[in-house]
């Protein structure tokens, strides 16, 4: 079974940190869901584990391990060799992805060729036709000659999934899969994800918490390019530990009074970033390092939480 184990992930611009230690470990069937608002760096950490970082960015710490291999986060070559094979990325917005003026088959073709999983043209047809009918495609022979402006947000999703999933990462991460999606189209994008991810590392990035399961998943919360909570969903879901987590939870669940608006770093000086975003602050914010406190296999980040939140 694989396992993927990030620590100390750090990224950077000229205006300063935009990751700051990021780590976490994964393991098959125990999903991790990246939680937090737009801004929070989720997508540039999907990013930089690929070695994708936009211009102007670079990975100033980290070191990941797939399995026994160890790789410095800031390794291109490394990175680029994991792309695709060993870490797959199914992106929030798959048509720009799609060559508009080829069809689907043939780019799910030219996948396969490129990376070696084809023996021949007939091989490959098979393959693709497979993929697309177990992504639940009731005729995949038509989906097979179509071009990309002919698919539904929700038919793109799906298929550039089978893109990905025909590589058999090991680790596959999801970047806002629900994202533009109906309800009923997203349960079915998200049934497909976690059905084909059951012996493989599975990171749900997301805004919205409502899509994870509190019975297998874990959370993990980002504001301002750090993690400041993580936990069994069940746990971080129900009794939220840090103040940003509890303002969430609670937008989630319709407080008009909860948003968590105008939630920024507004400090980078060592103590808690947030303190003049935060409701509940105190003294010892301003001065004092901000603890890690372990709770129910988790932990918060909070100087509030380790004199218990009321």
């Amino acid at each position: 079974m694989p396992e993927l184990r990030v620590r100390n992930l750090s990224v950077a611009n000229r205006s300063g940190p935009m990751l700051q230690d990021i780590s976490f470990h994964l393991y098959p069937g125990e999903p991790l869901g990246l939680v937090g608002p737009s801004g929070a760096g989720k997508t540039m950490l999907s990013r930089a584990l690929l070695g994708l970082l936009p211009a102007g960015f670079e990975v100033t710490a980290g070191h990941m391990w797939l399995d026994d291999t160890e790789v410095a986060c800031n390794d291109a070559d490394a990175l680029a060799a994991f792309r695709g094979k060993r870490i797959g990325l199914l992106l929030q917005h798959p048509h720009p992805a799609l060559d508009p003026v080829a069809r689907i088959g043939e780019q799910m073709l030219e996948t396969l060729r490129v990376h070696g999983n084809v023996r021949d043209r007939e091989d490959g047809i098979s393959q693709v036709l497979s993929w697309l009918n177990r992504m639940s495609f009731t005729e995949p022979e038509l989906v097979y000659r179509q071009y990309p402006f002919q698919l539904s947000g929700g038919m793109a999703r799906r298929v550039y999934l089978a893109m990905v999933l025909m590589l058999n990462p090991d680790v596959l991460i999801a970047d806002e899969p629900t994202s533009g999606l109906d309800g009923v189209t997203a349960a079915g994008v998200m049934g497909l994800i976690r059905r084909e991810s059951e012996n493989r590392c599975l990171v749900i990035i997301t805004h919205d918490a409502r899509i994870l399961d509190p019975k297998t998943d874990r959370i993990s919360v980002m504001v301002g390019g750090e993690m400041v909570e993580e936990g069994n969903a069940s746990l971080v879901l129900q009794e939220p530990g840090h103040p940003f987590t509890r303002r969430m939870m609670d937008a989630i669940a319709g407080k008009a009074d909860s948003v968590p608006d105008n939630w920024e770093r507004n400090h980078r000086d060592g103590f808690c970033g947030y303190r003049e975003s935060c409701p509940v602050r105190q003294e010892r914010c301003e001065n004092e390092p901000v603890p890690r406190v372990e709770r129910n296999s988790g932990w918060v980040k909070c100087h509030r939480y380790s004199r218990s939140i009321t």
